[in-house]
This record gives structure tokens, sequence and C-alpha cells, in this order.
């Protein structure tokens, strides 16, 4: 019976030695987490990124632009591409919804450009483009205009004239028959490329 006992009691032991043991074999994981270093990624940065969801989850982004937004026109043609020389005027102006244009236009093919001068046309803010021209408006050879308009609606056009003082034609926006005069340069030196704006207390004076 004392045996028995003393059997029952060693294994007993055993099993709880064994337990304490299995308890305390356990790693023991600490609060710290261990950073590992990563590499860094480089990104090239364009200026022109969007965000990859909305900032605004009620407002719907598309920032594609679609292709009916670029509507192209054709409201004149030439043959002389030196358009600016180095003194580019006011080519386009708008007033009120109203456009105008003006180039250098020539149809001649080649740079000594003959027929060259003033193109134009007109488009008022209900209307379209109108037909392009197929002659300039001055009776001499011009080049380089420049637009403005005053606040009375008359247009004007200054446009160099190689020797002289600057051509100038005048007429109601839109119009088809235009008046010539000439705008005195005061040198030297000479204007021969001019600039032209519309201005003044009432919006009626032009300044070249």
């Amino acid at each position: 019976m004392k045996r028995l006992l003393l059997t029952i009691l060693s294994v007993g032991t055993i099993f709880t030695v064994q337990a304490q043991l299995r308890l305390q074999s356990k790693p023991i994981v600490g609060t710290e987490k261990a950073y590992m270093p990563v590499p860094m990624i480089k990104t090239n940065v364009s200026g022109n990124e969007f965000p990859l969801a909305p900032v605004n989850e009620t407002v719907i982004a598309n920032h594609r632009i679609p292709s009916s937004a670029f509507m192209a026109n054709s409201i004149g043609n030439t043959t002389y591409d030196l358009q600016s020389n180095a003194s580019m005027g006011n080519r386009v102006i708008q007033y009120n919804g109203d456009v105008s244009a003006t180039w250098t236009m020539s149809f001649s093919g080649d740079l000594a450009a003959a027929d060259r001068g003033s193109g134009y046309n007109y488009k008022p803010s209900a209307g379209s483009w109108g037909t392009p021209p197929s002659s300039r408006l001055e009776s001499v050879k011009t080049g380089w205009p420049s637009l403005a308009r005053t606040a009375a609606g008359t247009e004007h056009i200054i446009s160099h004239i190689s020797g002289a003082p600057l051509n100038m034609e005048s007429s109601p926006a839109g119009g088809s028959s235009w008046t010539n005069s000439s705008l005195p340069s005061v040198g030297p030196p000479e204007v021969l490329w001019g600039s032209l704006a519309a201005g003044g207390p009432d919006g009626n004076s032009v300044h070249a």
C-alpha cells in the first residue's frame, strides 16, 4: 500500500515538473515591434497627379477632357509663315462675346509676297465665323497687323508699310467696308512694326 501511494506521488510529481517545464519553455514575446529597413522607392512627380480616391465623395471627378471641347474653325489662309517678325501685336480680340481676328495674309507662296496684307475675320457672339477672306484689306502691300476695338464698336487695324508711316484701316466691328488712313510716326527712330490698343476714359481712344 505504501509502495502504491509512493508510486502515485512520484508520477504526479513528474507530470507537474514536465508541465512547469513546458510552460517555461514558451518564448516570451515583447511588446516592442521589430522594424526592418525597406528600400526607398523613387517616384517621378510631374505635378499633374490626381488623388487615388475623391477627396469629397459626393463629387464625381472626371479628369478626362472630351474631344468635343476642342473645336477647330478655319477662319482664313496664308502662305506667309513670318507672322510675328519679332513684334507680335494683338491678333485676336474678344469683346462682349464677339471675336475678331487678323493675320498677315498672302497666297503667293514666296517670301516676296507681293499680295501681302491683312486678313480679317469676325464672329458675332450669337453667330459663326465669316467666309475666309480671299484678298487683303489694304490696297497696298502691308504686313504684321495689330487689332483693337473701341467701346463705340469701331475696329482699327494698323500694319507695317515699307518706308512709310503705319497704315490704318477702320470699320465697324464685323463690317466689310474699311476706311484707310495713315498713322504718323515720330522719329527717328520710326515705328515700323506697331502694336495697337484701345482705352482712355471712355474706351474710345486708340494707342499705338
